[in-house]
């Protein structure tokens, strides 16, 4: 007889995802099932062949967990029997309308039901993402956690006191860099320069909006220029540059002191050109003062070959762009260099002011 094996993830992952809700105050066979169910189809989720990317919040208690975590407007779309199959059906109805503003819930109501739905995300351009304000409550905050997919193949759920678990779906290694830490040395080094009155806020920023940018595309490089320094050469040969930095900190400002709406549209119409620009093939640039400087920049390696880009080569084409920048990084000539995989990995050099 043929000798064959049958291996599946899903048993360890009952487990791991079991003893975390446990640590959150859900202890429930059904809500586990439910979340593995869930964790599984965020890893890739798409709906008439449209990747769908939503944030889902579970809760005991759907008017509290608003509360904390500045949700407002939820509106029920339906409910049914606690399990895996109720989970796939709600992700089926919410997940597309979960765009822009808008997150999903499932409530756990009584001891057999769940209640689903959406809710509206805090809006104003500087609100903390919504995962790392569940992250950031008390660590005896009970029942509530969040999931959303952070990478391709890869899905955080996170919980009350930076409890997190990261769930990889995908060929990234599980101790490949986690997104989070490059993307927060790379804001770091994006911002190092601009005024400390609104420097916090522009971090703030610059995170929620990369990181769904990052998330919904497949790989990318950033390089940070120092503030006072030109772009380097060997970027500027093949890349698109504004003319005049566009710069982001003016109005942070600006709309630090009023909320005005003028402020409020423009930084929500850069947002979406931060995700162009990051959708585009080539190196995004920043400056460390915050400024957009350009994108689809591209580099030669050994000063001969052109290196080609995401959608051009697979493999190390990216690999070999990333490691130009590091020596650039090294030559004091950048302050960042950020790599994120298209699986989900992510590698930074530098990350601070020179």
């Amino acid at each position: 007889m043929p000798d064959s094996k049958t291996i599946s993830f899903r048993a360890p992952l009952q487990g791991e995802v079991q003893d975390f809700l446990t640590q959150v105050g859900i202890s429930c066979v059904p809500t586990t099932t439910a979340l593995v169910e869930l964790v599984v189809e965020l890893s890739h989720y798409e709906e008439e062949g449209k990747r769908l990317f939503p944030n889902i919040l579970v809760c005991n208690s759907l008017s509290e967990a608003l509360g904390v975590v500045q949700g407002t407007e939820p509106l029920t779309i339906g409910r049914g029997e606690k399990g895996a199959a109720t989970a796939r059906l709600a992700l089926k109805r919410c997940a597309p309308l979960t765009r822009e503003a808008w997150a999903m819930f499932v409530e756990r109501v009584e001891e057999k039901e769940f209640h689903y739905g959406v809710f509206r995300r805090p809006l104003l351009p500087t609100a903390v993402d919504i995962r790392e304000t569940v992250a950031s409550l008390p660590a005896d905050t009970q029942g509530v956690v969040l999931l959303g997919q952070v990478a391709e193949r890869i899905v955080e759920v996170v919980g009350p006191g930076e409890k997190r678990l990261l769930v990889h779906l995908s060929a990234a290694k599980a101790t490949d860099a986690a997104p989070r830490g490059s993307l927060a040395a790379l804001v770091t080094a994006a911002t190092i320069n601009c005024d400390e009155a609104c420097r916090e806020s522009l971090r703030t920023y610059l995170s929620s909006k990369l990181t769904r940018a990052l998330v919904e595309g497949h790989g990318a490089l950033i390089a940070v220029v120092p503030l006072g320094k030109n772009i380097p050469s060997v970027l500027r040969e093949d890349g698109r540059f504004f003319a005049t930095p566009i710069e982001l900190a003016p109005v942070i400002k600006g709309f630090l002191g009023g909320h005005d709406i003028e402020s409020i549209m423009a930084l929500n119409s850069y947002a979406a050109l931060i995700e162009g620009m990051l959708g585009s093939d080539g190196i995004t640039v920043l400056r460390s003062d915050g400024a957009l400087l350009g994108y689809n920049a591209f580099v030669k390696s050994n000063n001969t070959e052109h290196t080609a880009l995401p959608s051009q080569l697979l493999g190390g084409a990216r690999r070999r762009a990333f490691e130009v920048l590091c020596k650039l990084v090294e030559q004091v000539e950048l302050a960042c260099a950020f790599m994120r995989s298209s699986n989900g990995s992510s590698e930074h050099r530098g990350g601070a002011a020179r």
